[in-house]
């Protein structure tokens, strides 16, 4: 186990470093400068210092020339890892600093390992340039790379600045061609390329539903036609879903893809329009402004805009779907509304007749309780509905006449729509009885009811004139019965309908 010391004034790039070299087992320090670097470097003694060159305070170089002039510490190992774009000079000068290698960001994990492991087994360079040779050196190659970073962090705003007003722009856009047309225009600005083109895939992803380009003449971007999807760069940018360049990919390919009249291609960029769950086609870019190909950036530059347009895309058809689904539950709540508006006018009318009807209406659910009972209820026996509300009517059922009745109701309860009718007395509420006549029907399985409904009016003074009537006819007959005349009814055709007792006596 070695103790490796990683000097970098970004915590990301330190971080990155530790972790890496820790799965080996090494014990990592870490520091943000070549001042803070020197201080570790007395203090802890390190196998091995991997430093960055640009740094605030103390860069890289300043700090292994005063590495060097330690007796203690001039032997420590150095590794330079940077992102200078000279890499000639700054490798010319940190071999006159005695440093053994330079890394250039990015760098693949392994070359870091081997990078480290062949440090850790030599000892480190001999300083071989002059003081005044290194100042001017070290002074030339500071200002050149910190006036290249400046160029491209002023590049770097412009595209952030695009890619803002873009996003802005595209997030807005409820068009999908017109989305499509800008996401071209602003790819081929960003990446810098001769021209531009997109492909939508149709439902069956086999062929083109939409072909746009930007960057040609009005002339030749009317003769053109979407490449072929089947073969070619085309093709692999669409079943592989990652990025195609040519060069280096094939010339032929490139041919299989594009055929004439498309016009001649030096160069090819081809991404895809894509979210994590859905292809939507693929954009692609021709012949690189001012290089002979597109780079690594530039692949990670178009596959971030693709898939920026992909998911503006899929906003945008989302956003045409639910302005569809709002248009249809609009229409559907404006029938609904009518609908109730509907059912309201008809249930208050149903109530009305309901209420004043002089016959009752009592609907019992299945557990033999009270749902509901009309008006009409007080007015013959006396409860009003709030007290007749979740009670058991049957139980108000004359004594002689309630068997009869629950045993018709147990066998109507087996009978969907069926109904009967039947006299029977209840106990009036101030005392009493009163007959009623209910027809009763099973509508337990009727959604909209669930209930027996009783439809029943009161009785009593009809079967009190009834049994006043048959009394009367009984002290008739008994009347007729004991007179000693014959009494005959003749209808006009001469036919006895009637002959007293008396009448038969007196024929024999």
């Amino acid at each position: 186990m070695a103790t490796i010391l990683v000097v970098d004034d970004r915590p990301a790039n330190r971080e990155v470093l530790v972790t890496l070299l820790a799965y080996g087992g090494h014990r990592l320090l870490e520091a943000a400068d070549g001042q803070e670097a020197l201080a570790q470097v007395r203090a802890e003694r390190p196998d091995l210092v991997i430093a960055d060159i640009l740094m605030p305070t103390m860069d890289g170089y300043d700090f292994v020339q005063r590495l060097r002039a330690e007796p203690d510490h001039s032997a420590t190992p150095v590794i330079f890892y940077t992102a200078t774009y000279l890499s000639r000079e700054a490798e010319a000068l940190a071999r006159a600093c005695g440093v053994l290698q330079v890394l250039y960001k990015p760098v693949e994990p392994q070359a870091v390992l081997e990078a480290v492991a062949a440090a850790l087994a030599q000892p480190a360079l001999a300083p071989a340039a002059a003081a005044a040779s290194f100042e001017r050196e070290h002074a030339q190659l500071v200002s050149s790379t910190l006036i290249h970073n400046l160029d491209e962090l002023e590049i770097s705003n412009r595209r952030l600045a695009l890619l803002v007003d873009l996003g802005l722009e595209l997030a807005a856009e409820r068009d999908p061609r017109h989305l499509l047309t800008r996401s071209l225009q602003a790819t081929r600005q960003l990446v810098g390329a001769r021209y531009a083109a997109a492909v939508i895939l149709a439902e069956d992803s086999q062929s083109a539903r939409v072909f746009a380009t930007s960057g040609l003449d009005a002339e030749t971007a009317g003769r053109q036609e979407a490449p072929r999807l089947e073969r070619g760069l085309v093709a692999e940018v669409l079943r592989y879903r990652q990025p195609v360049r040519f060069p280096p990919a094939p010339a032929a390919k490139a041919a299989a893809s594009f055929p004439p009249p498309h016009p001649p291609l030096a160069s090819f960029l081809g991404v895809p329009i894509a979210t994590t769950s859905q292809v939507y086609g693929l954009l692609y870019l021709v012949d690189k402004v001012g290089l002979a190909q597109f780079d690594e950036a530039d692949a990670r530059l178009a596959t971030l805009l693709a898939a920026q347009l992909a998911v503006t895309y899929e906003n945008t058809h989302l956003y045409a779907e639910v302005q569809h689904q709002a248009e249809a539950l609009e229409r559907e709540v404006l029938e609904r509304r009518r609908a109730a508006a509907a059912l309201a006018a008809s249930e208050q009318r149903f109530r009305a007749l309901i209420e004043k009807s002089s016959d009752a209406i009592l609907l019992l659910n299945a557990a033999g309780r009270v749902d509901y009972v009309s008006p009409s209820n007080e007015r013959l026996l006396g409860y009003p509905a709030a007290e007749a509300q979740g009670r058991d009517p049957l139980a108000l059922i004359h004594p002689d006449e309630r068997p009869a009745v629950l045993s018709r109701l147990a066998e109507l309860r087996h009978r969907p729509g069926a109904a009967f009718t039947a006299q029977y007395r209840v106990r009036h509420r101030g005392g009493g009885w009163r007959w009623i006549e209910a027809t009763v029907t099973n509508l337990i399985t009727d959604p909209n009811v669930q209930a027996l409904v009783f439809n029943y009016h009161d009785v009593s003074e009809r079967r009190a004139a009834e049994a006043t009537l048959r009394q009367r006819e009984r002290r008739f007959e008994a009347l007729i019965a004991n007179i000693a005349d014959a009494i005959l009814l003749l209808s006009p055709d001469g036919t006895i309908e009637y002959a007293s007792p008396s009448a038969a006596r007196l024929s024999g």
